[in-house]
């Protein structure tokens, strides 16, 4: 253990030592984290790096010509009679039976980041020494409980995921988003004792965790439903966020929590953007009209970048003590139109990179990069990042289709479905690790006092909504009779179940978890475990009431699937088989393929395209829809046999490995492709 700590290499023999040679390996910690050092410890040290405070004490492997010497023949038995050495091995003799993982890793980076060392020896009073060995031995402690605070952390994000996992496939029988299981999951690992309190580098939450979430909101969005909604997307987005930020921050002052305006506007910021994920997983599954999720998903891209502008404007605020409406939108304008300028470059030079390289892992790493690039470069030059994100979403979402092969975009998908799912796991265990600090923080406030104030900002920001979106629905209408031309009224029951899907979610907590924790002055943010603490009682009541009764609501609204998913699906397939005919009639006059093969290939297409046109007839039943649905029952029962088969052949050692996974991926993809085909 010695030998690997790389202190001392007694006994061992010099052939080991020539990669040590070059090096200087500081002891600080080992010396002041002893209790007692032996006068005569300091033979082992160079006397002219022998002073307290910044120097490099140091133990030489091999001695040069101003050090003391030290016989690397030594025998151990001699080196034991000295009385730092001793004391180091039956240290570490001990600490090796007990905990031997935590201890190695903390004494190692230990060693290794710090060399401030302090032993008395020459040219230093024994008090001086004493004080300077009390000062490092506090900080070494500190240093291996953030470092065994770390190993606890692992563990405990690993099991939430890990729960998370499991119970996701039972979300998904009872109709519960899995933001809802992340939320009581975060609350019960909050209630664990013995974890570590977690206080989190605001500066990490935002660039490690927003932009792929960002990104992959805008990649999936359809810019043309976008911008025939743009104008009802554009009333929530930011009159709505607006709205609700300023009446949060009302309702803030009016409680009397003795917050100053600019923080009850940052909380008001945090709280404003409802997220779409939890909205869209209940009602897709419900089978509603296509606008109201493509409002409701336009709405949660552009209301990100609102929010998260007006929460950077009052953290401004905060510093200076000062606002000024004109300089803000002044100032909105500029990082706006920047931060689109940037995302859009950045896209164009991924676009232009992935153009050129031919691999599927590279590419889907590259869009991976990209989302991170474009918001960190629109940060650093004084733009806002999520605009910058967006943008590049966008753009990405437009192009890469066009640009990459199928397995490349079979791997993006997968891949970023991971990836997503990981952060909102690590986001939500992070909020559940810090509330046992944040609810330390919170002393001074009763538990009366706190759920009167959750139960207040909650209701505040629930009512908020519904009293934008009827105005917001219908007062246009009436002022401009053109648009009422153009976009009839919408029902009643729609609008309400518009409201009633303001859920929020992950950008709200990461807006939160990145509140800084001292202002420039060095002081404690104010009022910070308190907005952290209303922003969590925000989330969880707004994902589980609305989550669990969204569904009955939709029910006794009578709302239903107009069918232009379906309508659509039938149109393109139906364009593609008769793509698929034509270019088999051509390929019929250059004789490129036997006549028979393309009269078969013809056939089975023809055949394939009346089916498709029978889902378009207004008909209860179809004999061809029918036919074809149980000729795809019967190829997944064929491919069950054939899966069975492959691994049976694995089994036996017939076939390599490689083999196995090779054509076991042909079956995926074939599988997949039967079971996301529904005309």
């Amino acid at each position: 253990m010695l030998g690997q700590l790389g202190l001392f290499m007694v006994g061992e023999p010099t052939t080991r030592w020539p990669q040590i040679k070059s090096q200087t390996i500081p002891c600080t910690e080992v010396a002041a984290a002893l209790p007692t050092v032996d006068e005569g410890s300091t033979t082992w040290f160079h006397p002219a790096s022998a002073h307290c405070g910044r120097s490099q004490l140091l133990c030489e492997a091999v001695p040069d010509s101003q050090g003391v010497p030290f016989s690397s023949s030594q025998s151990i038995k001699s080196l034991r009679s000295l009385p730092l050495l001793q004391h180091l091995i039956d240290e570490l003799v001990l600490e090796a039976v007990d905990r031997v993982f935590e201890t190695v890793l903390s004494s190692l980076a230990i060693v290794i980041l710090h060399c401030t060392c302090c032993s008395p020896g020459l040219g230093r009073q024994p008090a001086e020494a004493i004080a300077c060995q009390s000062r490092n031995r506090r900080e070494f402690s500190e240093e291996a409980t953030r470092l065994s605070m770390g190993i606890h952390l692992i563990e405990a994000t690993l099991l939430l995921l890990f729960l998370t996992t499991i119970a996701v496939p039972w979300a998904g029988r009872i109709g519960l988003p899995t933001e809802i299981l992340l939320v009581f999951g975060s609350l019960a690992l909050s209630l664990l004792p013995g974890l570590p309190p977690l206080i989190l580098d605001p500066t990490v939450v935002f660039t490690l965790f927003l932009p792929p979430i960002l990104f992959a909101a805008a990649y999936f969005t359809s810019w043309r439903d976008f911008k025939q909604n743009r104008r009802p997307i554009f009333l929530l987005a930011f009159g709505l966020v607006l709205f609700t930020t300023t009446l949060v921050a009302v309702a803030v002052r009016a409680l009397g929590l003795g917050v100053s305006w600019p923080v009850a506007f940052l909380l008001g910021a945090i709280v404003s953007p409802p997220d779409a994920s939890a909205a869209t997983a209940v009602i897709r599954k419900l089978g509603v009209p296509r606008r109201l999720v493509t409002i409701i998903e336009g709405e949660s891209l552009v209301n990100d970048a609102t929010a998260l502008v007006a929460y950077r404007f009052a953290l401004v605020a905060i510093v200076t003590g000062s606002f000024s409406l004109s300089a803000a939108i002044l100032r909105f304008v500029v990082v706006a139109s920047g931060g689109a300028a940037v995302g859009l470059l950045v896209a164009v030079c991924g676009i232009f990179i992935v153009r050129r390289l031919k691999d599927s892992l590279a590419e889907t790493t590259l869009t991976l990069v990209t989302s991170f690039a474009a918001y960190i470069l629109a940060e650093h030059w004084g733009f806002s990042g999520v605009i910058s994100t967006v943008v590049g979403g966008l753009y990405y979402g437009r192009k890469i289709p066009m640009v990459t092969s199928a397995e490349t975009r079979i791997t993006a998908e997968a891949s970023w479905g991971t990836v997503l799912f990981i952060i909102n796991g690590l986001v939500f265990t992070l909020i559940g690790l810090q509330m046992p600090a944040v609810m330390a923080g919170l002393e001074s406030y009763s538990w009366r006092q706190l759920i009167v104030y959750g139960a207040t900002i909650s209701v505040v920001v629930i009512a908020v909504r519904f009293i934008w979106v009827f105005p917001a629905a219908y007062l246009p209408r009436k002022l401009f009779p053109s648009i009422a031309r153009k976009d009839p009224l919408p029902p009643w029951g729609v609008v309400t179940a518009l409201g009633w899907a303001g859920m929020r979610g992950i950008v709200s907590l990461a807006a939160a978890l990145s509140i800084p924790l001292t202002l420039p002055s060095g002081e404690a943010f104010p009022s910070r475990p308190l907005l952290i603490f209303l922003t969590y009682v925000v989330i969880l009541v707004t994902l589980v009431i609305p989550a669990t009764t969204l569904p009955w609501l939709m029910r006794w609204l009578d709302i239903k699937d107009g069918g232009e998913n379906r309508r659509d699906e039938a149109v393109a397939r139906l364009a593609l088989a008769e793509a698929v005919v034509r270019e088999i009639d051509s390929l019929k006059r250059v004789s490129q393929f036997p006549a028979e093969l393309l009269q078969n290939t013809s056939r089975r297409y023809k055949r394939r395209l009346q089916t498709i046109q029978s889902n378009l007839e207004p008909t209860a039943f179809s004999p061809l829809f029918d036919e074809d649905q149980t000729l795809r029952r019967l190829t997944r029962i064929l491919l069950v046999a054939e899966r069975k088969e492959l691994v049976s052949l694995r089994q036996k050692a017939v076939i390599h490995d490689e083999i196995f996974f090779q054509l076991s991926r042909e079956l995926d993809i074939e599988e997949t492709r039967l079971r996301g085909q529904r005309i």
